[in-house]
């Protein structure tokens, strides 16, 4: 699976999620989105097998710092859907309803 399509699934899950943790996630700021890297990260790593998917290791200081590893993957794709949700402002719930009817969600 593409990055891209790891995105749209994520962004799927987010429109289809409930106003509550949806608005969390809008309003938490770009720089704090870390603190989803140990919940939505690890449901984004298992989900989609990133574990199993071989990375070149780039350790400095005792740190991977490869763009591959599975942590620096679920990080972009987190990071990637908040942008795109941002653009597509679902913080208003009307929209949220909006984008729901458009792609036929149930």
């Amino acid at each position: 699976m593409t990055e891209q399509q790891m995105i749209d699934a994520v962004f799927q899950w987010l429109v289809e999620e409930s106003e509550i943790p949806q608005q969390e996630f809008l309003k938490t700021p770009y720089s704090k989105l870390v603190a989803y890297h140990n919940s939505l990260g690890r449901k984004i790593r298992n989900e989609f097998k990133l574990w199993e998917n071989a990375w070149t290791p780039d350790i400095r200081n005792g740190v991977d710092h490869s763009p591959d590893h599975p942590d620096a993957v679920s990080m972009r794709v987190i990071e990637a859907v908040w942008q795109r949700a941002q653009q597509e402002d679902l913080v208003d719930p009307l929209e949220v309803e909006r984008l729901k009817a458009k792609r036929k969600i149930k």
